[in-house]
């Protein structure tokens, strides 16, 4: 929706001159967030960056949507405005530069370069529903939705935000080996950073040490 960010504020009430505005004041802050993202997720941490920007993002789109369903004022508009500014800065913070880096680590070594594309296609492919739909949304002549169209991305953020915290690990300070142990071992998303001190505890043998020291396996299983 960001991506339209001049044509929404054009449905939201504000003049073509505002709108432009407000669309450049976003975007400079989204290059402002996408930076400080550099720090965030070498302190933070990439699941815990993307799960909050998930949580957040659902946050902020469905206070929107409950806000487009009032009759537009001129309240309502600049609210409508600020909190698209806000959902942008924060994409850009989490979201937006953190899928990235989990695209390019997360992979098996061996299935990397295929997965890397099987990812973009399934992106482009997306996109192309996207960009059908959302202008029809917002548009006065098509759907009409409006600022109610953020119900709809608030649904798709939700759905996200149950799968990543189920499924999406912590690659933070684990290399490609642990990561491709804890993926073959099936540890569970959220105890990676947990199984890496056991491994690195156990030579990289077991996710737990065995506490039967007198064993041929010296210790580990």
């Amino acid at each position: 929706m960001t991506g339209y960010a001049a044509y929404f504020y054009e449905q939201a009430g504000f003049d073509t001159a505002n709108s432009f505005n407000l669309a450049v004041g976003m975007y400079g802050g989204a290059i402002l967030a996408g930076i400080l993202a550099w720090f965030g997720m070498r302190r933070i941490g990439r699941r815990t960056l993307y799960l909050g920007g998930l949580a957040l993002s659902l946050i902020v789109l469905i206070v929107a949507g409950v806000i487009a369903t009032r009759r537009q004022t001129s309240g309502v508009s600049w609210t409508l405005g600020s909190l698209l500014i806000l959902l942008t800065i924060i994409y850009d913070f989490t979201v937006g530069p953190v899928c990235y880096v989990l695209v390019a680590e997360i992979p098996s070594t061996r299935l990397r370069v295929k997965t890397v594309v099987i990812a973009r296609i399934a992106y482009n492919l997306i996109s192309l529903v996207n960009n059908v739909i959302t202008p029809r949304m917002l548009n006065p002549t098509a759907w009409n939705w409006k600022g109610k169209s953020c119900f709809l991305f608030a649904g798709t953020t939700f759905l996200c935000l149950v799968w990543s915290w189920f499924r999406l690990p912590e690659p933070m300070g684990l290399t490609y080996m642990e990561l491709d142990i804890l993926f073959d071992k099936k540890a569970k998303a959220s105890k990676f950073k947990e199984f890496q001190v056991n491994l690195a505890s156990t030579g990289y043998f077991s996710l737990t040490p065995n506490p039967r020291s007198d064993s041929i396996w010296r210790g580990y299983q």
